[in-house]
């Protein structure tokens, strides 16, 4: 399922259970596990946030999709990002952005701030799905990602796997998803 969000000054694409991309280029994984009071699952998705904001002229662009399946460590919730060294594989599907300055995979300089980010979106939780959070599928804009853009993306991404109903998502109105999950973009609708 895919659910496209278009703002005056952007577009947000949410996808459940869709293969983002092909797994050809090289990474590295970086995990952490955040001890949270655990809501148990029973079942194995993928979901994914790709965006395109304009901002003072110029595009933002990032994309992060997780695979996540229940956990076996009860009060546990483990991520674990995958990462890039360099840019080096163009990633022509993207479904917002068609510019040949996409890449596939996370830059080793975002992760940290992705990280924070995810860790401290659970913690504020007060119950997360015990969860395994595998961030397999990324990419990024040679001239308009950040780490700070990609820090609210899997904020965001953490609060999408927290919901207990991907239907629900689906019929949101642009309204609703906005102050829910993407307030900190300073989307115009």
């Amino acid at each position: 399922m895919k659910k496209n969000f278009t703002y005056r000054n952007g577009k947000i694409l949410v996808t459940w259970n869709e293969q983002p991309m092909v797994n050809d280029y090289q990474r590295e994984r970086h995990t952490i596990v955040k001890e949270k009071k655990t809501i148990m699952i029973s079942t194995i998705f993928e979901i994914g946030v790709e965006l395109e904001l304009h901002r003072g002229g110029r595009i933002c662009y990032g994309f992060l999709a997780a695979n996540v399946r229940p956990h076996n460590e009860q009060g546990r919730v483990k991520i674990s990002i995958a990462f890039t060294q360099e840019n080096t594989v163009r990633y022509e599907d993207s479904c917002l952005l068609y510019d040949s300055f996409v890449y596939k995979g996370l830059p080793k300089e975002y992760l940290k701030q992705v990280g924070e980010s995810m860790t401290a979106a659970i913690e504020r939780e007060e119950r997360y799905a015990q969860s395994e959070i595998l961030v397999d599928y990324s990419a990024n804009c040679e001239i308009g990602s950040s780490p700070m853009l990609f820090g609210l993306i899997g904020e965001m991404l953490v609060k999408l796997i927290n919901i207990d109903s991907m239907e629900r998502i689906m019929d949101m109105e642009i309204q609703a998803f906005t102050e829910e999950f993407a307030n900190k973009f300073n989307l115009r609708y």
